[in-house]
C-alpha cells in the first residue's frame, strides 16, 4: 500500500512538472524562423524573428571641423526606404528600421503599429513617458492608399526631423531630435537587435546617408545590395536576450503585465502542491515545506534560464519571483493544513491518550 502511494505521488508530481515545463518553454509563435531572404520579386523579405544588420562607423568623423568646433548642425541624416507592399495590420508594434548605439539603445527607429508609422527613439513603444516622436496614420494620408507601394524618407538634423511619404512631407518635429555622434552604431532592418519586434514586410530599397549639413557633403552611406556588408541573422542565437531581465517591470503595470503575473502565479500552484505531497514527511512537515519552496524556485529558475535561448520568450526576474512566491504560499498553506490535521482531536485528555 505504501509502495502504491509513493508511485501515485511520483506520478502526480511528474505530470504536473511536465505540464509546467511545457507551458514555460512553449514558443509563443511557431512562425518562420529563417534568415531574411530575397523573394521572387527581388525584395528582402523578413519573418517574425529575422534580422538584417550592419555597422555604421562614424568614429573618423571626429576629425571633421564641424564636430571639433561643436557646430550643432554638423551632422545630418537621410534615410529612405521603399516598401513594395505594407504587411497586414497588426496590433503589436514592429520595427522596420533602427540605428542603435553600442549599448543597444535605438537612436532612431521607424516602426509600424496598425496603420500608423512611428518615428521614435528608445524602446518605450507605448510612449508611456510621453517622449517626443512622430506618428502618422497612413489612412489619413490622402496621397497614399493602403497597402500600395510606400516610399518613406526621414530627414534628421540636430534641429528638426522631417518625415515624407511618397515624396510628400507629412510631418515635422522640432522636439524629436536625432543627435548622432562620432561613434560606432549598428543599423538593423526588420527587427530590433533583441528580435522582439519583428516586422513581416519586405524592402525593395534602403538608403542611409550621413552628411555635413553645411556643405551637403555625404560622409557615410549605406545601401541595401549585394555589395553592402549586411549580416542576415537567423532567429536562434545563444543568449540573444538578457538573463532574468526586469524589462516587463520597467514597462509598467499594464493589463498584459497583470495578466502574466496572475497566470504565472496560478500556473505554479499545481507543481508546488504535487512537490509538497511527493516530498512530504510523516513527522516533520516544516522541512517538507522548505524543500517545496526550494524546489519551486529551482524549477522556475530552470525555466527562466532556458528562455534565454528562445527568441519568442523573455527570461524575467519578475516571473521567477512570482513563481517562487506561488511555491512559498503553497508550501505554507500545506504546512499549516498538515499541522492542523495532525493535531490531537479536541477534548482528548492525557489519560485517554495514554490508554
Amino acid at each position: 500500500m505504501i509502495a502504491n502511494s509513493s508511485v501515485l505521488k511520483l506520478f502526480f508530481f511528474t505530470v504536473t512538472l511536465l505540464i509546467t515545463l511545457m507551458f514555460g518553454l512553449y514558443p509563443k509563435d511557431f512562425g518562420p524562423r529563417d534568415k531574411p531572404a530575397v523573394n521572387a520579386d527581388g525584395n528582402l523579405a523578413f519573418t517574425r524573428y529575422s534580422l538584417a544588420s550592419t555597422e555604421l562607423d562614424l568614429t573618423s568623423l571626429s576629425k571633421s571641423s564641424n564636430i571639433q568646433s561643436g557646430n550643432p548642425d554638423g551632422l545630418a541624416l537621410n534615410v529612405t526606404l521603399v516598401i513594395p507592399k505594407m504587411p497586414e495590420l497588426q496590433t503589436r508594434f514592429s520595427t522596420i528600421f533602427s540605428i542603435n548605439d553600442t549599448a543597444g539603445d535605438s537612436k532612431l527607429l521607424l516602426g509600424q503599429w496598425k496603420d500608423y508609422l512611428i518615428v521614435m527613439s528608445g524602446n518605450d513603444y507605448p510612449n508611456k513617458a510621453n517622449l517626443p516622436r512622430i506618428t502618422i496614420s497612413l489612412d489619413s494620408t490622402s496621397h497614399y492608399q493602403y497597402p500600395q507601394e510606400l516610399r518613406v524618407r526621414i530627414s534628421a538634423t540636430q534641429t528638426a526631423t522631417l518625415l515624407e511619404v511618397n515624396d510628400k512631407q507629412v510631418a515635422m518635429s522640432n522636439d524629436f531630435i536625432v543627435a548622432l555622434q562620432p561613434e560606432i552604431y549598428r543599423v538593423s532592418l526588420g527587427n530590433t537587435l533583441d528580435r522582439k519586434q519583428g516586422w513581416l514586410g519586405s524592402l525593395a530599397a534602403f538608403d542611409l546617408s550621413v552628411y555635413d549639413a553645411d556643405s551637403n557633403t555625404i560622409l557615410r552611406s549605406l545601401e541595401l545590395g549585394a555589395d553592402s556588408p549586411w549580416v542576415l541573422h537567423s532567429a536562434f542565437s545563444v543568449f540573444s536576450t538578457q538573463w532574468l531581465s526586469l524589462e516587463s517591470l520597467q514597462k509598467g503595470f499594464s493589463s498584459a503585465f497583470n495578466r502574466d503575473v496572475i497566470i504565472n502565479f496560478l500556473g505554479f500552484i499545481p507543481v508546488s502542491l504535487s512537490l509538497f505531497i511527493f516530498t512530504a514527511s510523516r513527522l516533520r512537515p516544516a522541512p517538507t515545506a522548505l524543500r517545496t519552496l526550494a524546489g519551486s524556485a529551482l524549477i522556475s529558475l530552470i525555466i527562466e534560464s532556458a528562455q534565454v535561448f528562445m527568441p519568442s520568450r523573455t527570461s524575467s526576474m519578475v516571473d521567477l519571483a512570482v513563481n517562487t512566491l506561488a511555491g512559498a504560499l503553497t508550501a505554507l498553506c500545506c504546512y499549516l493544513l498538515l499541522r492542523w490535521l495532525r493535531r490531537k482531536p479536541p477534548g482528548q485528555t492525557k489519560l485517554e491518550t495514554r490508554n
